[in-house]
């Protein structure tokens, strides 16, 4: 095959490796502009040389073998960019669902806690009950004595008993917490 031929007798072997020292590194440059990645570029021409090294018969010109290079190539590399497309929104989707997921279980631990400080809450006394509420809301203790007629010892006895209380019926929340979560 010369290097002006445009017509191809066979395409033996020593034509076929001419064919493709002339124009694999033109064909790698038409797929980089497809695909911006050299390498991938690179294994899309290679695959298509065998490809052709199969069909080679079906081909009885250089030109007819550049045309199916040509649009071979434009028809892979669009391919692998859908694919990468496809790929890319699976890995989106499963993201914000994984996110989902989470956001659904620390939801749930959320509301179970709630639910279980509520409930060990109502158990305690009524003045211990509102003495921990208002020092929840941040007041003091001579604030909360005023507010409920007490001596600020008894605020400090009613606290500790009821934070005593929560602690002992409270401390299985650690167990409940890595179980809803693992």
């Amino acid at each position: 095959m010369g290097e002006g031929d445009k017509t191809i007798e066979k395409f033996d072997l020593r034509g076929y490796e001419a064919f493709f020292r002339k124009y694999f590194s033109l064909f790698v440059s038409f797929a980089n502009k497809y695909l911006g990645d050299y390498e991938q570029s690179r294994d899309v021409v290679q695959e298509l040389f065998v490809l052709f090294w199969g069909k080679r018969a079906d081909f009885h010109d250089e030109i007819s073998a550049k045309v199916f290079f040509y649009k071979s190539i434009r028809n892979s590399s669009l391919n692998l960019l859908e694919h990468s497309k496809v790929k890319d929104r699976y890995s989106k989707f499963k993201q914000l669902h994984e996110d989902e997921h989470e956001f659904f279980l620390s939801s749930i631990v959320r509301e179970e806690i709630i639910n279980t400080v509520n409930r060990e809450l109502d158990k305690l006394s009524s003045m211990e009950r509102k003495v921990l509420l208002l020092s929840m809301e941040g007041k003091k203790n001579y604030e909360i004595a005023e507010n409920l007629n007490i001596s600020v010892n008894t605020v400090k006895t009613h606290k500790a008993r009821a934070y005593k209380e929560l602690r002992m019926t409270l401390s299985h929340l650690n167990t409940l917490v890595s179980l809803l979560l693992s």
